[in-house]
């Protein structure tokens, strides 16, 4: 007889027709935390270009820098502080007027210390004093921000992009700098590097830096437009940057009075890597 056969495959047909999917997991918002780790250290490779069309004719410029930090945590109302104590440090600049300069850890002193919340810094405290020779380097007013880069807090898939603006201001060889930053962050894909599973954060963004100084009585100004791109690695686990390779591309010029404006470009990589 047909009979059961056809009633169990009714049933069956019933029960499938009643089955609703599970909904998927829900995603974990990509957001900061106070770290997993009691601290972490990076290493920090820099070198920047930097091309003056003087009166007198070109004058090209190599500033380098390596430096070390190593960053402790500590719960803050609204998220966390981070201090990252600069351990080491060497730095040079050739210039062809005056030749090699270089300087060691004695040239920098004090800690970068940032408040962080759930998208990033939201108060720079404190960089590390330059010397006055290594006033012309400007490596740590940024490096928190870095560091900490701008995450969405909410759950993003690959194409997904958020936006952040910040702006820093510091006294820079003799005189004041002021530097805006508005980036723009697309998710990319997962990868998997020195064995961990790290989410991929591509960086666009535009920059304008404004500067002052008086040289020998002279007022002297500075501007600069350009943009920052590249990548972040950040270690989701961690609730940590991994590493982060930026590319950076200015133009710009220098006002002298009683001269013409004298034309200069910016350009350079930086290389952030976790070390332990």
């Amino acid at each position: 007889m047909m009979e059961r056969p056809i009633l169990t495959l009714f049933a069956a047909l019933v029960s499938a027709s009643m089955f609703t999917p599970a909904a998927p997991a829900p995603q974990d918002p990509l957001a900061h935390a106070i770290p997993s780790v009691s601290a972490v250290t990076y290493h920090v490779v820099d070198t920047m270009q930097i091309s003056v069309q003087s009166p007198m004719g070109p004058v090209d410029v190599t500033a380098s820098a390596s430096a070390t930090l190593t960053a402790g945590f500590e719960e803050a109302p609204g998220g966390f502080r981070a201090t990252a104590e600069l351990t080491d440090f060497s730095g040079s600049v050739t210039n062809p007027m005056m030749g090699a300069q270089s300087m060691g850890s004695e040239a920098f002193s004090g800690a970068i210390v940032v408040v962080v919340g759930p998208t990033g810094v939201t108060e720079l405290v404190a960089t590390p004093e330059p010397s006055p020779m290594a006033g012309q380097f400007s490596l740590f007013e940024a490096m928190g921000y870095d560091l900490f880069p701008g995450l969405p807090a909410r759950a993003v898939a690959a194409g997904d992009t958020w936006n952040d603006t910040f702006t820093w201001s510091a006294s820079v060889d003799g005189g004041e700098m002021t530097t805006t930053v508005a980036r723009s962050f697309t998710m990319g894909e997962e990868t998997v590097v020195d064995g961990r599973s790290l989410q991929t954060i591509a960086l666009s963004a535009t920059v304008e830096i404004s500067a002052s100084s008086n040289q020998g009585g002279m007022n002297a100004s500075q501007t600069f437009e350009g943009t920052v791109a590249g990548h972040y690695y950040w270690d989701s686990a961690a609730g940590l940057l991994h590493s982060a390779e930026l590319v950076r591309d200015y133009e710009g010029q220098a006002t002298i009075p009683g001269m013409p404006p004298v034309p200069m470009a910016m350009k350079g990589p930086q290389r952030i890597v976790r070390a332990n």
